[in-house]
């Protein structure tokens, strides 16, 4: 058996890869990047990925919305904005917005009749 076979069975360096996986899923719910993790630990990116995936939170959370966000959020939605472009106009992803203001979207009918009203002011211009 090779010294590069041996060690992956030796306990102590798989209780170190628990240790590091268990470190890595707390950081990733705490809002750390991949690449923050990797530089913090001094491990490879990749490694912060396949410890994410071992660990089952390989997509970190997004971060809740700040006060400021969901007032201006809640100001655009009065207005009538779509929760798209909600996000875009605050900077945030669509997800946390849709998570936040479930429900407050438009209706499948609204979407419809705002795309064909982009449909005809492009066939007038």
């Amino acid at each position: 058996m090779t010294a590069a076979v041996s060690h992956k069975r030796n306990p102590d360096y798989q209780a170190l890869i628990q240790e590091r996986c268990e470190r890595v899923a707390a950081m990733t719910r705490a809002g750390y990047t991949a690449s923050q993790i990797a530089v913090i630990l001094r491990i490879t990116e990749r490694t912060v990925q396949r410890y994410r995936v071992r660990t089952g939170c390989s997509q970190p959370a997004p971060l809740p919305l700040t006060p400021e966000e969901i007032t201006r959020a809640e100001e655009l939605l009065e207005d009538g904005c779509s929760l798209s472009e909600v996000a875009r106009t605050i900077g945030r992803s669509h997800d946390a917005v849709v998570r936040r203001f479930q429900g407050r979207g438009w209706t499948r009918q609204q979407r419809a009749e705002f795309l064909h009203m982009v449909r005809r002011m492009r066939e007038i211009a």
